[in-house]
């Protein structure tokens, strides 16, 4: 994923995917699915991230902590949530 800024938030588009250690061309590439996110302060981030699958935008949030960084989107006002780690690629 590829984070740059968008007016004063931070939007993210899919720009490697892998698979099996090998990397693939999906139709998802080049998509964005982080969106607006706004800084929060201490490294959190909160906005919207569209899930590829099925195409839907959910509430999102994003925890940065030195080269790591943990995005999630939630459903059902937070209830239900899914995330992922991410390192920041050189």
């Amino acid at each position: 994923m590829t984070i740059v800024p968008c007016g004063t938030n931070f939007c993210g588009v899919i720009s490697r995917t892998f698979r099996g250690g090998l990397e693939t061309r999906p139709p998802n590439l080049g998509r964005q699915i982080v969106i607006d996110m706004a800084p929060q302060g201490d490294g959190a981030y909160r906005g919207k991230v569209r899930r590829p699958t099925n195409d839907k935008i959910h509430q999102g949030r994003i925890a940065l902590s030195g080269d790591a960084m943990q995005l999630s989107g939630c459903v059902a006002g937070g209830l239900i949530c899914a995330r992922q780690s991410r390192q920041r690629e050189n």
